[in-house]
């Protein structure tokens, strides 16, 4: 829509000795990305050369997200960001990494890890400048280019140009980072013949990588930037978890640090005398990888040295970009080998082109109460369109979702996409509507019959206003000087039923009969026309609780508020909840209906049934702490009715009760049929519905809050 509002962002990167100086260059190269498309974005605790990027008091405002690059998030640290807003972690290896509103993968993490929203290695930025090919073998001189990053914090970049120059293998070229401790100069006079190449802090590193035929760095950034340049890659770390990491995904490493100078040190040895034995030996899951100390690690098999490195080298390389790129199905791992998230590309090309699009129109709290997730929390699922978590204040199941759904309550929505899931369309539909509607009324007439207030209600219709005189333009009526859709002289005086939510009004056309004067509410202008126009029932569209239908319909107050599958739906619950007490007297009723989070497919498979949630439900409902949810709004559950029961669901004999459904074949003996009954009684006591409809009364009025 033109008129969403615009992301304003805050990134924070990583700047700790050790470190280096991926996750800074990476957090400035996407602030600058998004502030060239026009975004409000800044970059955190910036040092002097991009201080420009910082804003001058990064905690006057809340912030549409917050972007971690914090390696390693402490407890603390989150729980103080997220005072601000919503806060994603990228490539979070953290104690509090299952806490974080939303998580982007884009260097693979070790298992067992728990899964990102999204795995997006394409934000690495694949060169522009690649090889069409993978080299089939090593050429007679090998052009390699040693690049330990920004800090260089094992000192490696000498001591492997020293080795490799020794190696003859062929030329050499060291990138000295912009924080290297021991500067350019320095390492300059380490090779004061000129034999090796040196680059400082070249701008756009991964555009010279196609260049070279090896490269010698650690696992991180530089080494996917390579794989995508389709240039062999050899592994030497800085710490142990990097080499686990190496190992874990297949690339070919020494090990770390001195032991890995050692290594290669052998390799060279070995290569000089003219023979080479294989490094290889078995890791985890079968994978090879050097995994014990040289040399140790041989296996009996002599190839020849330098030309058998470079293949398996070469190999290993093109076999980890295979598993980064590969497509997965759903709920499969991109690799039987490796156990890497889904690695669908989503439609954006870059992480500016992701987070461009990014509000967080809940900002990652609460509907209900407003309390968000404290740092030693758990996701209940992640997905990658939104999260789920359990408030750890209120008890409500939520979602945090980046963008709004992209869904839109119009014709098709009650046409086509309605069909889709019930099998015809809302119009199609509406004397089955209408029917459950009579049942729910029942409900109400008893609460209202037993409320202190005795509201009346008479069996034969009342008058209703009608919108002939006050029709207005684009399904909305025209409005006298009180704000009022209707005339003060034709405004009802009986009891008063509002529906939010109305669509096309079958609940409405059911309560006229039963004798209530009605209204309804809905964003569907396709579904007020016909609420006002056929069924002759004062509508409006408008969206609550912005628009007050007090003020829409001229009534104080109303004596029933319904919202029947509505209440899931919002993403301000908890103003929506005040709202609605202000607009009931005391013993006034509020129904709802709503998706049932204990229901048998909530209990049987919480995952799969929190991904098959619509993507416009921002709460899911517990029948049991229903009562507590509304106690906090001024209202006391009277009763609850489990609904949507559905044996086919059950574990074990849902598929033979299955078998009992309509256009179901049948089965032998009746024995379908019969489990199909004792399921469907045992979802009835047990409260099995994966629905539910509650039914309360306003018992006080709300403070001022």
């Amino acid at each position: 829509m033109n008129d969403a509002p615009l992301p304003r962002l805050l990134v924070v990167p990583t700047q700790e000795k050790g470190r280096g100086g991926g996750h800074l260059m990476r957090c400035i190269q996407v602030v600058e990305d998004l502030r060239k498309r026009g975004l409000e974005v800044y970059l955190y605790d910036a040092p002097s050369e991009v201080s420009s990027l910082a804003p001058l008091d990064p905690f006057s405002t809340t912030w549409s997200a917050i972007i971690l690059d914090r390696f390693q998030t402490k407890k603390a640290e989150l729980s103080f960001w997220r005072q601000w807003g919503p806060v994603v972690g990228l490539d979070e290896g953290g104690p509090c990494r299952a806490s974080f509103d939303y998580l982007i993968d884009i260097i693979p993490s070790l298992p067992p890890r728990i899964p990102p929203n999204l795995f997006f290695p394409q934000a690495l930025g694949v060169p522009d400048i690649r090889r069409s090919n993978w080299p089939e073998q090593a050429p007679p001189s090998l052009r390699m280019l040693v690049t330990f990053g920004a800090e260089d914090p094992r000192a490696l970049s000498v001591p492997v140009a020293r080795l490799l120059l020794a190696s003859r293998w062929g030329s050499v070229t060291i990138v000295v980072g912009p924080r290297n401790r021991q500067g350019v100069e320095n390492i300059r006079q380490e090779f004061p013949d000129g034999k090796v190449e040196i680059l400082s802090a070249p701008n756009n590193l991964k555009e010279l990588l196609a260049d070279y035929d090896l490269v010698f760095t650690h696992y991180g950034l530089t080494a996917y930037e390579t794989l995508f340049a389709r240039v062999p890659v050899l592994l030497l770390n800085p710490t142990p978890y990097h080499h686990r990491l190496a190992r874990w995904y297949g690339f070919y490493s020494l090990g770390v640090g001195k032991g890995a100078l050692r290594r290669l040190n052998s390799l060279v040895r070995v290569s000089e005398r003219g023979r080479f034995f294989s490094l290889f030996s078995q890791s985890e899951k079968g994978r090879p990888s050097v995994s014990t100390p040289f040399p140790q690690s041989f296996s009996t098999t002599e190839v020849p040295a330098r030309d058998a490195l470079y293949r398996k080298v070469c190999t290993a390389s093109r076999r980890v970009l295979e598993r980064c790129t590969a497509p997965a199905g759903e709920g499969q791992a991109v690799s039987s080998e490796v156990a890497l998230p889904e690695a669908e590309p989503p439609s954006p090309r870059s992480l500016a082109d992701l987070l461009s699009r990014w509000v967080f129109p809940g900002k990652g709290r609460c509907p209900l109460c407003g309390g968000h997730p404290s740092p030693g929390a758990r996701a209940l699922a992640r997905f990658p369109d939104r999260t789920y978590f359990r408030c750890a204040f209120c008890g409500m199941t939520y979602m945090v979702r980046p963008q709004s759904p992209a869904i839109h309550y119009d014709g098709a929505y009650f046409g086509e996409e309605y069909k889709k899931q019930y099998g015809r369309t809302y119009l199609e539909d509406f004397p089955h509507l209408k029917n459950m509607a009579r049942a729910r009324l029942n409900q109400i007439i008893l609460l209202l019959e037993r409320s202190p207030r005795k509201v009346g209600l008479g069996k034969e219709p009342r008058e209703e206003a009608t919108m002939e005189k006050t029709k207005g333009d684009g399904g909305n009526p025209s409005r006298g000087k009180s704000g009022s859709v209707i005339p003060s002289e034709q405004r009802p005086k009986g009891p008063t039923l509002l529906d939010i939510g109305c669509a096309y009004g079958p609940f409405l056309d059911a309560a006229r009969e039963e004798g209530f004067t009605c209204f309804g509410m809905d964003p569907s202008s396709d579904g007020i026309d016909y609420v006002q126009h056929t069924l002759g029932i004062p509508a409006a569209r408008a969206f609550f609780p912005q628009e007050d239908p007090r003020r829409l319909f001229g009534c104080p107050s109303f004596d029933v508020i319904t919202l029947w599958y509505v209440i899931e739906h919002f993403p301000n619950l908890k103003e929506v909840l005040s709202q609605i007490n202000a607009c009931l007297p005391i013993g006034g009723v509020f129904a709802f209906s709503t998706p049932s989070l204990s229901g048998i497919s909530g209990r049987t498979n919480l995952s799969r049934f929190l991904e098959r949630s619509p993507a416009d439900h921002w709460t899911l409902w517990d029948p049991r702490e229903t009562a507590a949810f509304l106690a906090r709004f001024g209202f006391k559950l009277v009763t609850i009715q489990s609904t949507g029961h559905h044996p086919e669901r059950f574990p074990w004999l849902g598929p033979v009760a299955e078998q009992s459904l309509p256009g179901a074949k049948n089965d032998k003996g009746g024995r379908a049929s019969w489990v199909y009954r004792f399921l469907l009684k045992t979802s009835r006591v047990l409260r099995l519905g994966d629905t539910f409809e509650a039914y309360a009364i306003k018992i006080r009025h709300l403070d001022n809050r």
